[in-house]
Order: structure tokens, then sequence, then C-alpha cells
């Protein structure tokens, strides 16, 4: 029996994972939902802001449980160095790989393994009426802004005070990427190939939560695809994934960008599925509905590959943490979006 592949586990956990990349903003002000949460600020404002933390957490690593973004957000803050200031000398593992290489990028391997440890931190701030979005990375000291009403993005480099702005198509998106190359003789044709898909989603609620001063409603989702009874080109396989997550009554902003036109994932992205594989289908679900379209404070992705893919593998999981919500109002967002004075445009 052939083992499966990562690259459909990676597929499945980036389909996990997309409610939480996918970052947009709406034509107006933040509405509570019926979970309930955070009131709709008076006067109504025209845009958010709010820190992100993601990490990834392997084998035995215990991810950070709901309640945690404060002191992780506090150790990542403490492990940047200044801007324009050279870096401490690196310590621990970090320093003794660089020690063992002759000294060299000490520094840039404790921000690595720092980085790994603590995870990474962005700052998102919306600009509804416009339908601007900046990323701030305090780690490197830079900036993003997207334009997307004028086709502009422009990058700061908060350290150099230069800025460099960039014309976007209009429309958007990119191209969809051309085939991999092939080397060597193709393949002979796929032949035919039966078995059983089984696709289950089952949802349980945890009730509420008071995360950042916000109140959510959590909810734990078991999700798992497995391939049994297989011939021909079909082979046994599963994988699992299992979400639990804390979700606020805040909007979660739409598409301010044409998202990029990617390639369906179709039935070779699923667990021993390839060529010809036409395996039957069957769909279970239970439990209740989560609420859709609003900012998750917490979500943590477990997810495990094997023929034998439980709720909880050891296989890894994915953390996001959300915290210091702000919410903006004119005249203070423009500034935020605005090329700072003193700053130099580079080429």
């Amino acid at each position: 029996m052939k083992r499966p592949t990562l690259l459909p586990l990676v597929l499945f956990v980036i389909a996990a994972m997309l409610p939480a990349t996918l970052l947009l903003v709406r034509n107006g002000p933040p509405q509570p939902a019926a979970a309930a949460v955070l009131p709709t600020p008076t006067p109504t404002p025209v845009g958010i802001a709010y820190d992100e933390i993601t990490r990834m957490a392997f084998g035995n690593a215990t991810p950070p449980p709901p309640g945690s973004f404060q002191p992780d957000y506090r150790r990542i803050i403490a492990d940047i160095p200044p801007a324009n200031q050279p870096a401490p000398a690196a310590h621990g593992l970090g320093g003794l790989l660089g020690r063992m290489m002759g000294g060299q990028n000490m520094a840039q391997m404790e921000s690595g393994l720092n980085m790994m440890r603590d995870g990474t931190l962005k700052r998102y701030t919306f600009y509804w009426v416009r339908g601007w979005i900046r990323v701030d990375d305090p780690a490197a000291h830079t900036a993003q802004i997207e334009k997307c009403s004028e086709h502009q993005t422009i990058l700061l480099d908060l350290a150099r005070k230069t800025y460099r702005i960039v014309e976007m198509t209009e429309g958007g998106g990119a191209p969809p990427p051309p085939p991999a190359p092939r080397y060597g003789p193709a393949p002979p044709p796929a032949g035919p190939g039966t078995g059983v898909m089984t696709v289950s989603n089952k949802v349980q609620a945890l009730g509420p939560k008071t995360l950042e001063g916000i109140h959510t409603r959590g909810y734990a989702t078991t999700a798992s695809m497995e391939m049994s009874k297989a011939t021909g080109t079909c082979t046994n396989g599963a994988y699992g994934a299992a979400t639990v997550e804390y979700i606020s009554g805040i909007h979660k902003p739409r598409a301010y960008c044409p998202l990029p036109r990617t390639r369906a994932m179709g039935m070779n992205g699923m667990p021993g599925a390839r060529g010809g594989c036409k395996p039957r289908m069957i769909v279970r679900s239970s439990g209740p509905g989560k609420p859709s379209g609003y900012l998750a404070m917490y979500r943590r992705t477990s997810f495990k590959a094997g023929n034998s893919a439980g709720a909880h593998g050891a296989g890894g999981a994915f953390v996001m943490e959300r915290g210091n919500v702000d919410w903006f109002y004119n005249p203070d967002v423009p500034a935020l979006f605005s090329i700072p004075a003193g700053f130099k445009q580079i080429r």
C-alpha cells in the first residue's frame, strides 16, 4: 500500500486555515452578531485594527490555550531589537550555532529561533470607508499599505525611513501559476480506480468566553477525510483536523481586493485519490452551525495524516491569536495610510 503524500495534507490544512487568513473589509461599521459580543461603538467608527500572532506547534509542543495573547505578545515584542541598532549577541542554541560557523549571522539565527518559538506578529488596520488595508510587521520594522481603489501598494521601511510605490494592474489578481516542469518520461495514462471516500464534519458548542475584553463563543470542529476499500489508482489513506475557535461578534472585513485566481484542488487533492480514481462519496455532518463572517479571536487547528487520522493527531497544530483591538475614527485613520513626513522614495 502506498503512503499518502504530504501535498493533500498541506492543501487540507490550508483549506482549514482559510477563514483565518482571508482578512477582508466591509462597507460600514461592525454589527453585533446573534452570538453577541462587542457592541458597536458610538460614534460610528471608520476603521478597525488588531494584532495577530500565528505559529506552528509540532510534535509534543503544547499550543497556547485561549487567553494567552498578552503574555505571548509581550514575549515577541521583548525579542525585537530596536530599529537601526545592532541586534544583541545571540545566546542559547542560536549563539552556539553561530560560534560553530565562525560568528556569522548569530543574530539572524537567534531571531529565527525566537520566531519559531514565539510565533509571528502582524498588526492589521482596515479603513472601511476607502477599502484600504495596512499590515505592519513590528519585527521587520516595515509596513505595507494596499489601496486597491487606487491600484497602488506602498511599501514602508520604518527603520530607514524610505518608501516604495508599486502600481497594481487594474482588476488585480495573479494569473494561475504555470504547470511544474516534468523531467524524464511521461507516466503512463492513469487507469480507473474505485473506493469509498468518507467525509465527516462534527461541530460542538463550547460556550461563551471573554478574550481581550471581547465576548466570544467557542466551537470545536472535527473534520476528516478517509479513503477505504481502494482499488486501482485509488489508495487507502486518511487525513484529519480538529479546530477549536472562539468567534466574536465583530464582522470580518470582506474582500478589499480581487482575490488571486488559483486552480481548484479537485479530486487529486483528496487523500488516496489520483488521476482516474473515482470513489463513492459519503458525507456526514452533525452539531450546531457556526456563525460565519465574524472575526475569530482564537483558532487552533490540529492535523494528522495516516491510515488512522484522528481528531487530535500528533501531526502538528496551527495557532492564531488576536488582541489589542482598536476602533478608528476620522481624522485618525487617513494618516496611517499616508506616506510619513521625512520619508524618502526609493525605486
